[in-house]
């Protein structure tokens, strides 16, 4: 059997990754199923497993590791990938290449969130940065106007759309 670490590559420091690779490799253990016979002795003096069912565990561990170390990077990669798009998203002023750079977006699982105007402003979803004063009462509380549009990676919310507000003018013009 070869060394995992020679798999892994000399990019790949066990250091950068290791830890989040053992908390992923954790959780998949804890969520299979074990029999209650099974004995987890481990040597720790020599840190590898005693004998039996243990050393089939460490083996498994041993060939899982880096690839999970991997996944864990390339989710990492993929981080920076992303901000890094946002951040060109967000400078785009020809309409054609904002739409091809949605799809590009939509096609990671990047979905652009861009409230209308006049849509009820809602804390929940929309950050105002400012507001326009209004005479008229229907338009108070709704979206005057889109700043930055916002992003949802999957089920998070990286930004939320920074949006104008109208309100109404209570100063009373003479």
């Amino acid at each position: 059997m070869t060394d995992p670490q020679d798999r892994r590559g000399p990019e790949t420091p066990v250091e950068a990754v290791g830890p989040d690779a053992d908390d992923a490799l954790d959780h998949a253990l804890r969520e299979r199923p074990v029999d209650e016979d099974t004995d987890f002795d481990f040597d720790d003096a020599a840190g590898h497993p005693a004998a039996g069912d243990d050393a089939e565990d460490y083996v498994l561990y041993s060939e899982v590791r880096p690839h999970l170390e991997a996944l864990v990077q390339l989710q990492n990669e993929r981080a920076k990938m992303v901000d890094l798009l946002l951040y060109a998203r967000d400078r785009v002023s020809s309409p054609a290449v904002a739409a091809r750079m949605d799809d590009n977006l939509a096609q990671l699982g990047i979905q652009v969130l861009v409230p209308r105007v006049g849509e009820r402003f809602d804390p929940q979803r929309h950050e105002a940065s400012a507001t326009v004063h209004t005479d008229d009462p229907a338009q108070q509380g709704t979206i005057a106007e889109l700043e930055l549009a916002g992003y949802a990676d999957g089920d998070r919310v990286v930004r939320h759309p920074v949006v104008t507000v109208f309100a109404l003018d209570r100063g009373g013009s003479a």
